[in-house]
C-alpha cells in the first residue's frame, strides 16, 4: 500500500484515497497487468475539500486496483488478485458496485489507540467505512504462508471491497450525518 494512515487530501500525496467509490471503467490493457478504475474523487471527496480550502483540480484521480507489487496512490494487489477481481467484474454488474477502501477491516481491527485523525472529518468518513463493512459478509482469515507468517496482505485488501449486487447502495451518497461511531478508537 501507499502512504501512511489517512485519507488522500491532493495529489502527489502518494496516499491511497478511503472511502466508499464507483467501478468507473476495466482496463484490461494496464500496465500493471489488468486495473479496475475507482471514481475517486467522489462528492464525499469533493465536499471537504472545499471545506478545508483545497481546490478540487488538485485532489488527483486516476486511482486503480491494479496488479503488480508496487503503487504509488493506487491499490496493488498481485496478478492473481486483480485478474480474480477483474473477472468478478466483468462477470457482473460491476457498473452498480461500490468499492470500500478502508485503512482496516473494521470489522476484525481498530486503528492504533495512538492515533489522532486530521483532519477532523476523517472520524466521520471512518464511521461511513465502519457502517459499509457491517453491511457485507466477513471474508476467510488470509491464508498463511507458513507457521506464523502472514501470507501476501493483499488477498485481505483485495476480499473487503465488492459487495454483492444484491445490496443497492448508492456509493456516491454522503455518510448519515449524526451517525456516531459507536465506541470503536478510530484514531490513527
Amino acid at each position: 500500500m501507499s502512504g501512511e494512515l489517512g485519507p488522500k487530501l491532493r495529489e502527489g500525496d502518494r496516499q491511497v484515497p478511503e472511502g466508499v467509490y464507483r467501478i468507473t471503467y476495466l482496463n484490461p490493457n494496464s500496465i500493471s497487468h489488468l486495473s479496475l478504475a475507482l471514481g475517486y474523487p467522489n462528492p464525499f471527496d469533493r465536499l471537504h475539500a472545499e471545506e478545508d480550502g483545497r481546490e478540487s483540480a488538485i485532489l488527483g484521480g486516476d486511482i486503480m486496483i491494479h496488479g503488480g507489487a508496487r503503487s504509488v496512490g493506487c491499490l496493488a494487489i498481485g496478478d492473481q488478485a486483480a485478474e480474480d477481481l477483474f473477472v468478478l467484474a466483468a462477470d457482473s454488474d460491476w457498473e452498480q458496485a461500490v468499492v470500500v477502501v478502508s485503512p482496516v477491516d473494521f470489522r476484525r481491527a481498530a486503528l492504533p489507540a495512538d492515533h489522532r485523525p486530521d483532519p477532523e472529518w476523517v472520524n466521520r468518513l471512518y464511521g461511513w467505512l465502519r457502517t459499509e463493512l457491517e453491511t457485507l459478509p466477513l471474508p476467510p482469515p488470509a491464508p498463511f504462508a507458513s507457521a506464523g507468517e502472514a501470507a501476501d496482505a493483499s488477498s485481505e485488501r483485495h476480499s473487503q471491497g465488492v459487495p454483492p449486487p444484491s445490496l443497492p447502495r448508492d456509493g456516491y451518497s454522503l455518510p448519515p450525518a449524526g451517525r456516531s461511531r459507536a465506541g470503536a478508537s478510530v484514531a490513527r
